[in-house]
């Protein structure tokens, strides 16, 4: 979701709104897959957003808006009461990030306990912008490192191979023809 069509009676954006932005952010913590959806459609070539421990997501909770400025209270404490629970996943699957977002990711990931495998999917939006940049082989490692720290299988990084990804193992990125197509 993220489009607010222009005759709507509440005219702030999706992810301005408190308990829009509180759905958001569960689902990206909890779900083992996050896809956007614009305008009933999947979208792979938008951004997966990046899970946030309940420090952050206070921080970013008061930036927004509610309808009832009460809320705002019960939606933090609410997410502080939920984080434990789904973020228990050992799986994150997420399109469309760059550097920047594994980077955030990294300096997040003590808080997500369980997490040891990513996905990565990036194919789509090089696809649909040309200048698309993805994850970069040092930033690829970095992430690589940690989960084989935690005792996960480490990245999976899809950008070029239609059907597989790109999988680090031993210094290299190899082929992974098993991972499931979407």
């Amino acid at each position: 979701m993220g489009c607010i069509p222009e005759d709507s009676l509440n005219t702030n954006p999706y992810m301005k709104r408190g308990w829009c932005f509180y759905e958001t952010s569960v689902a990206s913590v909890g779900a083992a897959s996050f896809v956007s959806i614009l305008d009933g459609s999947k979208r792979f070539d938008m951004k997966s957003p990046v899970p946030l421990p309940p420090s952050k997501f206070a921080a970013k909770i008061k930036e927004l808006t509610f309808t009832n400025g009460a809320d705002q209270d019960v939606v933090i404490q609410l997410y502080e009461k939920v984080f434990p629970k789904v973020a228990a996943t050992g799986k994150l699957e997420v399109w469309a990030w760059q550097d920047e977002d594994v980077e955030e990711l990294l300096t997040e990931i003590q808080e997500l306990k369980r997490l040891n495998r990513v996905y990565i999917f990036n194919k789509e939006a090089q696809e649909s912008d040309p200048g698309f940049v993805g994850v970069s082989e040092e930033v690829k490692r970095k992430l690589h490192v940690e989960l084989e720290r935690r005792g996960g299988r480490g990245l999976c990084y899809s950008a070029v191979w239609p059907g597989g990804c790109l999988r680090f193992g031993e210094g290299t990125f190899t082929s992974s023809k098993k991972h499931r197509k979407h």
